[in-house]
């Protein structure tokens, strides 16, 4: 979770000690959590493991647990198993302290010339550093297969429009120049070839999850098009080659 999403519950839900519990269920009362009160340090963090939960990491990326929080049962068909342990599909790292970060799904990637990327987690480190509202998924690219797009949360235009609703974060958005620094300086690799969206609002799903099909679709509409080519070339002093 987010610290901003945290104060946000506080405020806005009136939820007086949020508190983040992450892997539960109804068959498992989970694998980690942030007490009542606490909030997170920084974007990603779901506390300590639970006393009775054992965590290792999976040869094939992500992790598994056990423990007696893991689900007893499961029902497969007509046949019940009982599960030693339990696999999750998500970048966990555990600091010197113990205290756990989320930092995204080993499955929700972008596969770019043979080169593997978590999108989930740019889409956090992007948030958190360069303060940018972005969805980031997949798209065709005829040299690499696929290569990264990004849709951009746009500022409203009541904010465009008037001087003295302007910020000066707002007269620099979006930082293009930040937002590739920070990319290559993660993942060692330049993505200013990225194909850039704006839009008025992210796309979500019904469980208020960044909803990627959807994302991906602005960058085939034609609508769209005319639009995101303007951007780019406002931009294109941001922008370097190919890598």
């Amino acid at each position: 979770m987010h610290p901003e999403v945290w104060h946000k519950a506080q405020l806005l839900a009136q939820i007086e000690a949020p508190s983040i519990g992450y892997g539960c269920s109804e068959a498992s009362p989970g694998i980690a959590h942030l007490p009542p009160g606490i909030a997170p340090i920084r974007a990603g963090d779901i506390g300590r493991l639970l006393p009775s939960v054992k965590l290792s990491l999976d040869p094939e990326g992500g992790y598994r647990f056990s423990g007696p929080n893991l689900c007893l049962a499961t029902i497969d068909g007509l046949k019940v198993e009982y599960p030693t342990s339990h696999y999750v599909a998500d970048h966990i790292h555990r600091d010197a302290d113990g205290h756990l970060f989320f930092q995204g799904r080993t499955d929700i990637v972008l596969n770019r010339g043979g080169e593997k990327y978590p999108l989930d987690r740019m889409e956090i480190l992007v948030k958190e550093r360069v303060g940018l509202d972005v969805i980031c998924v997949d798209v065709p690219d005829d040299r690499l297969g696929s290569e990264l797009g990004i849709v951009v949360k746009d500022i409203p235009e009541n904010r465009r429009q008037n001087p003295l609703e302007t910020s000066a974060q707002d007269q620099q958005w979006p930082d293009l120049a930040s937002l590739f620094a920070l990319l290559k300086a993660e993942f060692g690799r330049s993505f200013e070839t990225a194909h850039i969206r704006r839009s008025a609002k992210l796309p979500v799903n019904a469980q208020g999850k960044p909803d990627r099909q959807e994302a991906r679709s602005l960058f085939v509409s034609s609508a769209t098009a005319s639009d995101a080519l303007d951007f780019r070339l406002a931009h294109d002093g941001d922008a370097g080659s190919r890598s």
